[in-house]
């Protein structure tokens, strides 16, 4: 996973977190411009294509949900 743009270090910080929550292995580099970061996954065994997509998207829900609840908690206005 690539996290390059504004807020990429907050968002790397947070997934971490969630990977470190459920045991889910995970090499951390820094990117070359210094300013993001790459999150890499290893797996032991050959999987599809399809399947690391859905496993990259359920962890990217997750780290919307949190990011979500805490801009919900430090923000005045109410969003439905």
């Amino acid at each position: 996973m690539d996290f390059d743009d504004e807020g990429g270090q907050k968002d790397v910080s947070v997934l971490r977190d969630i990977c470190n929550t459920m045991d889910i292995p995970f090499a951390l580099e820094r990117s070359q411009s210094g300013n993001g970061a790459h999150l890499w996954f290893f797996f032991k065994e050959q999987i599809s294509a399809a399947t690391v997509r859905k496993f990259g998207t359920l962890l990217l829900t997750q780290l919307i949900r949190l990011l979500s609840k805490a801009a919900k908690r430090s923000c005045s206005i109410h969003q439905p």
